[in-house]
């Protein structure tokens, strides 16, 4: 702004004639090709690229979220504390194909039960 301003002053001739004619040189001298500003759309092709990988890796977590053949959990180890009430239940359950509630499986305990006893797991909705 401080330049703009002397150097048009100077373009005037309000510093003498020295400075006028050095003035028009500046005007009329081609500006070199270095100092011309390229718009470089390198950060929007990478910005473009990274979006569409994430947004990508988004949507398979979100598709395989829904499939029944990734990310299934066949067997759950649960283990309680040293209670007596609770502790029988302790040990793993393996899912069971057949029961399918609200798109989530039931599992069922095997590890060292009796064949008459049926404890189950399973994901409860509020």
């Amino acid at each position: 702004l401080l330049d703009d301003a002397a150097f048009k002053l100077a373009r005037d001739g309000k510093y003498g004639l020295v400075m006028e004619e050095a003035a028009e040189r500046v005007v009329e001298e081609p500006v070199p090709r270095c100092m011309i500003s390229k718009t470089s759309h390198g950060y929007r092709i990478a910005f473009f690229v990274i979006s569409v990988f994430l947004f990508g890796m988004m949507g398979f977590v979100f598709v395989s979220q829904a499939s029944n053949e990734k990310w299934l959990t066949n067997r759950i180890d649960v283990r309680f504390g040293r209670s007596d009430a609770v502790e029988s239940y302790s040990g793993c359950y393996e899912i069971n194909m057949g029961t399918n509630l609200n798109n989530r499986y039931e599992y069922k305990l095997f590890d060292l039960v009796p064949e008459d006893t049926q404890t189950y797991i399973g994901y409860c909705k509020k």
